[in-house]
């Protein structure tokens, strides 16, 4: 079994966001080199660029993921628990 991951959550949905603004910023420039007259080269690169990028940036996904569930796991069990309570009377009548 792999050892726990260090990611909290909020780190976690950060890395989740950035992977998105990533591949929304490589589609910006794929776009913009298309539209725009660039030498064949350079839109070569940028093509290549613009799908590897995205790409590197996703093999970040699978951890954060995974760090999401686990704190949505442990707050459904945590919920679970306290569902299983007794309801009791305030012991000065509030």
């Amino acid at each position: 079994m792999p050892p726990p991951s260090s990611l909290t959550p909020r780190r976690a949905l950060a890395r989740c966001l950035c992977v998105a603004l990533t591949a929304l910023v490589c589609a910006g420039l794929v776009g913009a080199a298309a539209l725009v007259p660039a030498p064949a080269g350079a839109l070569a690169v940028i093509v290549v660029v613009g799908i590897a990028m995205p790409m590197i940036a996703a093999c970040e996904l699978p951890a954060a993921v995974a760090a999401l569930r686990r704190r949505k796991e442990a707050v459904s069990g945590l919920r679970r628990q306290l569902a299983q309570l007794p309801e009791v009377k305030h012991p000065l009548g509030y």
